[in-house]
């Protein structure tokens, strides 16, 4: 087999991964749905599933069930995107106690972080009527959502 030959084999290979991808974009699409309840959401993990799985075509195995492995791949994501969002809260929640057990006159609006972005919403937060500001208080806090309920 000549080089070109070997090329033209590797470009067809190529494609044809990436004709079977594109296949699954319908599962994909569905998968997502269902795990994330949000459409928008839905369609980022589709994305980066997609963009994941051409980053790392050479570990696909041809002629094995790609729609196993790109949602593989999709549910992996999903789950150390949820892993990384707990560890940040996990993260956010010792600094605030940790702020807390320092400082005794430690205030929900003391831990509001100086950008605009905080400003404009601890502004909203403190706009809303007591019964509605009272649980975004207790959940900047700490509490967790079934003990604010």
């Amino acid at each position: 087999m000549s080089k070109s030959s070997t090329q033209q084999d590797k470009t067809l290979d190529t494609l044809e991964f990436r004709k079977e991808l594109l296949a699954t974009e319908q599962v994909l699409k569905s998968f997502a749905r269902r795990l994330t309840m949000n459409k928008e959401r839905a369609d980022d993990l589709v994305q980066e599933t997609i963009l994941k799985a051409l980053w790392n075509s050479d570990k696909y195995t041809p002629h094995t069930n790609m729609e196993r492995w790109v949602c593989s791949i999709m549910y992996n994501t999903f789950v150390n995107d949820i892993n990384k969002k707990m560890n940040e809260e996990k993260a956010i929640k010792h600094q605030m106690q940790a702020y807390k057990n320092n400082h005794e006159a430690w205030t929900w609006s003391t831990y509001i972080d100086t950008s605009y972005d905080s400003k404009e919403i601890y502004k909203v937060i403190c706009s809303l009527p007591e019964g509605q500001r009272k649980p975004m208080e207790m959940h900047l806090q700490g509490f967790k959502y079934s003990e604010i309920a």
